[in-house]
């Protein structure tokens, strides 16, 4: 995320398995857009749009347990399969709302979508962090959309049935790393999940350098566990942003990174509640691969920099 001179506006880029008409289509047709529109849980029981510059839309929202309400405005521009452009506003509004813009640039990135969301001005901190985390959710239903259409890649003489142990094709250790670190900086939760074999396990750890033992955070064990887990940490910092500074193999199937993560704490993550600060955390993560997948992954964070839980 981004502020310009002071603007409180949100800027996201996600790179998506689509190309760009697709991305387009997903975004502009009714029965495709309601698939993915809203944060986790939501619903949109009706879309009513006009594609023309100065075209009206409308799109009624329902929240998991709450009341129905509404979202509308005007198309400004309108290029397929590159730019989108319209105005966007709540109904009924909060004190804190104000109309305002929303800018979808697509471009082509060797088939898949490089997809820039630029949306404001708000009018409070508080309404633009709502916001980041709603186009957050909202694109990881899209990216799982747009996934879900695309046909795995599979060995030959693999099974038909959705086994990620058999869609994967063989990697190194050196490149599974790399590919799980690809998706970290993709914000694609599912994709750092498939890079785990079905078993997997994640940790983290204090480096033992400055505690007694090497204090350790909890373990995830799972596809689906260690989903959640990367998930929730991507809507908690949306703009997170992993340099790998180093990469190398060891032996027995393992390989290692050092890496250097920047962003905001925008979001509740776990034990630590949003303060708004930058996160700056360099940290050494090992990895036992088994077949192409991440069968144990361990990081190690320096203690100096990383946010400490409470109590």
């Amino acid at each position: 995320m981004a502020e310009r001179s002071h603007v409180l506006s949100l800027h996201l880029e996600r790179v998506l398995p689509a190309p760009p008409p697709a991305v387009f289509a997903a975004a502009t047709e009714p029965r495709l857009l309601a698939e993915w529109w809203g944060p986790a849980g939501f619903t949109t029981p009706s879309i009513a749009l006009d594609l023309r510059p100065g075209g009206a839309y409308r799109i009624a929202m329902k929240p998991p347990g709450r009341d129905v309400f509404h979202l509308s405005g005007r198309f400004r521009a309108i290029d397929p399969p590159r730019l989108l452009a319209y105005t966007f506003a709540w109904e009924p509004a909060d004190p804190d709302d104000r109309e305002n813009l929303v800018t979808l640039s697509l471009g082509d990135e060797d088939g898949a979508t490089r997809l820039t969301v630029d949306h404001g001005p708000f009018a409070t901190r508080e309404r633009l962090d709502l916001h980041v985390r709603g186009w957050t959710e909202s694109l990881e239903r899209l990216r799982g959309v747009l996934s879900r259409r695309s046909a795995p890649r599979r060995r030959p003489g693999a099974p038909d049935d959705p086994d990620p142990e058999a869609a994967m094709p063989d990697r190194t250790p050196r490149e599974t790393a790399l590919a799980y670190m690809e998706a970290w900086n993709a914000m694609d939760a599912d994709g750092c999940a498939a890079c785990f074999a079905e078993d997997g396990v994640r940790e983290g750890r204090i480096l033992a350098r400055a505690t007694a033992g090497g204090a350790r955070f909890p373990r995830f064990v799972g596809r689906e566990a260690i989903r959640e887990r990367i998930h929730g940490f991507m809507v908690a910092v949306p703009d997170l942003r992993i340099d790998v500074l180093r990469v190398g193999e060891g032996p027995e199937d393992t390989a290692w990174l050092e890496w250097h993560l920047t962003g905001t704490h925008r979001g509740d993550w776990g034990a630590w509640a949003a303060r708004g600060e930058r996160v700056d955390v360099p940290a050494v993560s090992i990895y036992r691969v088994r077949g192409g997948l991440i069968a144990e992954e361990t990081e190690y964070i320096d203690p100096a920099v990383m946010m400490t839980p409470p109590g």
